[in-house]
C-alpha cells in the first residue's frame, strides 16, 4: 500500500501539468498581480473616474489567473511537442542503426540529457522509462505508463504500436522507426501551422490595446469628452457594456484563430 501511495505521488508530480506548475515561479505571480493592479487602475481612472472601479480587481485576478495558467499549460505542450520531437528523431536514429528498442531509450535518455542540460521533462521521463526497463518491466509496459502520464495524440499512438508491434512479431523495429518517423514529421507540421498563425495573433493582440490606448489618450488629452459618461448610472452602465463588449470580442477573436489553426491542420492533414 505505501509503494503504491509513493508512486501515485510520483506520478502526481509528473506530467505535463505538474511541469508547468513548476516552471512557474515567484517573478510570474509577481508580474501577474502588477498586470491585474494595472488593469484595474486604468478600468477606475479612465472608465469610471471612480474608486468603485477597484472592485473589479476580485474579477480581473480570477479571469487573469485562469487565462495564464491556461497560457502557461499550452506553452509546457508546445515544450512538451518540441522535446519529444527531438526523442522520436533519436530514437529513429538508434533503431536504424540496428539497436534494440531498449537499448535506443538508452541513448535517447543521453542525447537529451546533452541536448537539455537546464531542465527537460522529457528526459526524466525516460529516465524512468529506462528504470522501469532495468526493473524487468516490458517496453511496451514502460511506455505505456509514460503516455498515461502525458495524454497526447502523438504519445498514445506510439504506444499502441510498440504494444501492437511487440504482440505480432514480425519487423516491429522497422514498423516503430517507421511510426516514429510519421510522428516526427507530423510534430513538424504543426509547428508550421503555429508559425503561420502567430501573425494573426498579433495583430488580434494590437487590435486588443489599440481601443484601450485611444480612451485613454481621449481621457488624458481631452477629458472634457468623457465628463458626462462619468457619475451617473446611464453612464457607468455603458461604461459597463463596452468592458462586457470588449471582452467578448477578444474571447470570440482567440476562438476564431484557433478554429482557423485547427482548420488548416485538418487540410494540411488531407
Amino acid at each position: 500500500i505505501h509503494k503504491k501511495r509513493s508512486r501515485r505521488r510520483m506520478a502526481e508530480n509528473r506530467g505535463i501539468t505538474a511541469y508547468a506548475e513548476n516552471r512557474t515561479g515567484g517573478i510570474s505571480v509577481f508580474l501577474e498581480w502588477i498586470e491585474n493592479v494595472m488593469c484595474s487602475w486604468f478600468i477606475a481612472l479612465v472608465l469610471y473616474d471612480s474608486w468603485f472601479g477597484w472592485i473589479s480587481l476580485i474579477p480581473i485576478a480570477i479571469f487573469n489567473h485562469i487565462r495564464l495558467k491556461k497560457k502557461q499549460q499550452e506553452n509546457a505542450v508546445i515544450r512538451f511537442k518540441k522535446e519529444y520531437q527531438e526523442m522520436l528523431s533519436s530514437l529513429s536514429s538508434s533503431l536504424r542503426a540496428g539497436h534494440s528498442i531498449e537499448n535506443s531509450f538508452k541513448e535517447v535518455e543521453d542525447n537529451l540529457r546533452l541536448l537539455y542540460v537546464d531542465s527537460s521533462v522529457i528526459a526524466e521521463e525516460i529516465h524512468y522509462l529506462n528504470q522501469n526497463i532495468a526493473m524487468h518491466i516490458p517496453v511496451e509496459e514502460a511506455f505505456y505508463r509514460f503516455a498515461c502520464l502525458h495524454p497526447l495524440e502523438e504519445v498514445s499512438s506510439l504506444s499502441e504500436i510498440l504494444r501492437f508491434s511487440k504482440r505480432t512479431g514480425g519487423n516491429y523495429i522497422g514498423n516503430i522507426s517507421q511510426t516514429a518517423e510519421k510522428i516526427h514529421q507530423s510534430l513538424e507540421l504543426s509547428q508550421e501551422i503555429d508559425a503561420m498563425t502567430a501573425e494573426k495573433q498579433i495583430e488580434l493582440k494590437i487590435m486588443a490595446v489599440m481601443p484601450l490606448v485611444l480612451l485613454g489618450y481621449i481621457k488624458f488629452s481631452s477629458p472634457e469628452f468623457l465628463v458626462s459618461m462619468y457619475h451617473n448610472p446611464g453612464g457607468v452602465l455603458i461604461m459597463s457594456a463596452c468592458i462586457i463588449g470588449y471582452l467578448i470580442s477578444l474571447t470570440i477573436g482567440e476562438k476564431i484563430i484557433h478554429i482557423d489553426r485547427k482548420s488548416t491542420r485538418l487540410n494540411s492533414s488531407h
